[in-house]
């Protein structure tokens, strides 16, 4: 990533958040690592919280300053679903807008085989 991506702090001195779209995946994980150690809050999207709840007890455990994070859990990855489930989390952070977001879901299909269609 290029530096000016990775600045942390808005021009009004608010703290940027990323959201990490499939944040269990091995992917989405050293992102939120990475940015974590780089001064970002994190919206962590995922859809298993117990996975979500082990990665912030890790993010918080490594971090010399745990980041503010915001768990989300979606069962489906349409953007109407995410817009909505991002609604409330980013009106109660007003003061930390999103700089990032990453896409770390895997959205590999199986293909259809010419005896199925």
């Amino acid at each position: 990533m290029q530096k000016k991506f990775l600045k942390n702090k808005a021009p009004n001195g608010a703290t940027y958040s990323a959201v990490i779209y499939g944040a269990c995946s091995k992917v989405g994980k050293a992102y939120a690592y990475f940015l974590a150690k780089q001064g970002f809050n994190l919206i962590l999207v995922e859809r298993d919280i117990e996975q979500l709840n082990a990665l912030e007890v890790n993010l918080n455990t490594e971090c010399l300053v745990p980041p503010k994070l915001v768990k989300i859990v979606l069962d489906r990855f349409d953007q109407d679903t995410l817009n909505k489930a991002l609604v409330k989390p980013l009106s109660k952070y007003k003061d930390s807008p999103v700089k990032l977001f990453v896409n770390c879901k895997n959205s590999r299909r199986k293909p259809q085989s010419a005896a199925s269609n």
